[in-house]
C-alpha cells in the first residue's frame, strides 16, 4: 500500500534524453500537478512518469543514491539544480521555467529514514538562504510499500502499470482530489 505523510511537521547514470517524460510544458494552461520520484529503477520512474501525465507532471526523477544530493536543493527552491537521471520534464526546461513538486513518492526500496533526511538538509539550506523558496512545509510524501505481489512482482521492478493506477489514487487522495494545494 502506498502512504501519505506531510511534511509538515519536521521528522553514475548518463542523462538520458529518450527516457525523459513527456513536458506538460506543451500545453502550459493546463499543466500537470508537478510531483517527483525517488527509486531503483530508471525504467519505472520513466514508464511511471509517461502513464501519470496529463494529470500528473513527474518533474524531476532521482535515483536512491542522487536523492540527498538533488531533491532538497529542489524542495528550498533551487530550480538549477542537476538531475542525473534526465528524467521528468524540469530536465527539459529553463531554470526559471522548472516547477517545485507538491508531492514525493518513495520506491519502496527508499530507506525509511530518507523523507527525514530530505527534509533536514531542506532546513540546512533555508538556513544558509534566506530568500528559499521551501515547501517543506506543503509537501506530501507518498511511500510505496505495496506487499501485493502483482504490483511488486518477486524481487524486482513491479508492474508499472497497476503501480501507476495505485499512485493515481493516492496522490489524488493525498493532494485533496487532485487539486494543487
Amino acid at each position: 500500500m502506498a502512504e501519505a505523510t506531510s511534511s509538515s511537521s519536521l521528522p553514475s547514470t548518463t542523462p538520458h534524453d529518450a527516457l525523459a517524460a513527456p513536458s506538460s510544458s506543451s500545453n502550459p494552461d493546463t499543466p500537470g500537478i508537478p510531483i517527483a520520484m525517488i527509486g531503483a529503477y530508471e525504467q519505472v520512474g520513466v514508464q511511471l512518469a509517461r502513464l501519470l501525465v496529463p494529470e500528473f507532471d513527474t518533474v524531476h526523477h532521482s535515483l536512491i543514491k542522487h536523492a540527498l544530493a538533488e531533491l532538497p536543493r529542489l524542495l528550498a527552491g533551487d530550480l538549477a539544480v542537476p538531475q542525473e537521471t534526465g528524467i521528468g520534464s524540469n530536465a527539459s526546461r529553463k531554470a526559471q521555467d522548472r516547477r517545485i513538486p507538491v508531492a514525493m513518492i518513495l520506491g519502496r526500496e527508499v530507506p525509511m529514514e530518507m523523507e527525514g533526511q530530505i527534509l533536514e538538509k531542506v532546513r540546512e539550506l533555508e538556513a544558509e538562504k534566506k530568500d528559499a523558496q521551501s515547501v517543506r512545509r506543503s509537501v506530501k510524501f507518498i511511500r510505496v510499500g505495496a506487499p501485493d505481489k502483482s504490483i511488486i512482482g518477486k524481487g524486482g521492478p513491479p508492474d508499472v502499470g497497476m503501480l501507476a493506477e495505485l499512485l493515481r489514487g493516492k496522490l489524488r487522495e493525498a493532494l485533496g482530489g487532485g487539486e494543487e494545494s
